[in-house]
Formats: structure tokens, sequence, C-alpha cells
């Protein structure tokens, strides 16, 4: 149903077919299947290429650098192997599922809050955080509730001083200045 839905969002777009977006639907990701369609003249296999097998292959990149900068080399080749093999991506690699684009956005967010609120390596990090955390939003809505999982970690880790964190205010102003398309159209 899911991927029917999608598709049919993006085909609307295109052909003009009596269709209308859900509330419950993100609009991120039909666009992106809209883009694709008319790349690839409606080819199948680009769009699955695409939206499904490319995050996928990007989540179990993002394993590696991600359990290497919180544990070390050789837990993040356990965890890449374990992703790779993993069910529940291998079942979304072979949909057109909105689930492996959005965990692949997460797992970005985490790596670069990471990296730029815990390690201080930066302040890029604190925008490319907040840019994945916007696209994340803008693939499906339940992303935001990670966006409320990492304040908490910040005020449980920092109490109230996190506020005086100029470069978290940025990666907040890239997070609305990216989904501020959509809250726009959304209007």
């Amino acid at each position: 149903w899911d991927e029917a839905e999608y598709l049919s969002i993006a085909k609307y777009w295109i052909t003009d077919i009596p269709y209308e977006l859900g509330t419950q639907r993100s609009p991120f990701f039909p666009l992106l299947i809209y883009i694709f369609m008319l790349l690839s003249g409606g080819s199948e296999i680009i769009i699955r290429f695409f939206v499904s097998f490319l995050p996928s292959l990007g989540i179990v990149i993002t394993t590696y650098y991600l359990a290497k900068e919180f544990y070390n080399k050789n837990i993040a080749i356990f965890a890449t192997a374990f992703v790779a093999i993993f069910w529940l991506l291998l079942f979304n690699v072979a949909r057109v599922h909105v689930e492996s684009l959005v965990f692949l956005f997460m797992m970005l967010t985490l790596l670069f809050f990471y990296k730029a609120y815990i390690k201080e390596q930066g302040i890029k990090w604190y925008y490319l955080m907040g840019f994945f955390m916007g696209l994340a939003f803008l693939t499906k809505f339940t992303a935001s509730l990670m966006g409320f999982t990492l304040l908490a970690f910040v005020v449980i880790k920092d109490k109230f001083r996190f506020l005086k964190n100029k470069h978290l205010w940025g990666a907040v102003g890239v997070f609305l200045l990216t989904i501020t398309p959509y809250l726009i159209w959304s209007y």
C-alpha cells in the first residue's frame, strides 16, 4: 500500500491523474520519486535503485563510521556486517518504502551530532546535523522524535548551558531553513 501511494503521488505530479497527498505522508520522498521518474522516463528500476538501494547501502556505510566513532574499528566491522544482512533492511531494499531513507538521514544526524557536540570537531558538523535532521523530518514526520531525543541528551548532559551554544542554534536555523519550503507549501 505504501509503495503504491508514494508512486501514485509522484505520478499525479507528472501526469495530473486525480490523487491527493495524504496528510500523514511527508512530501520529500514522493518528490524524490517524482524527480527520478522524470529523469528516467518512469523506469521503475532506476527509481528503486536511487530511493531504495542507495539509501540502504548508505545505512551500511554510515553504520561503519558511526560505530567506529562510538567504539573502534573492530566493532564497526562487526556492526556493519550485521546491518548488511539485517532482515528489515533487506525487506525495505526490495520495496519503495520511506524507512531506509529516513533511517539513513537519522543516522547521519546522529553521526554529525556526535562529531559536533560530543567530540567538538568543528562547526560544519552542527550545520550538517541540522540539514539532515530537516531531511529526515521531510521524509517522515515521526523523525522529529530524534530531535527531542537529542535535546533531552543535551539537557541531561549540560543542563541549560546548551542555550549559550551559538553553533547549536545555527543547527536549529539550518533545520528550520531546510523545512521552510515544506512549511510554505503546507500553509
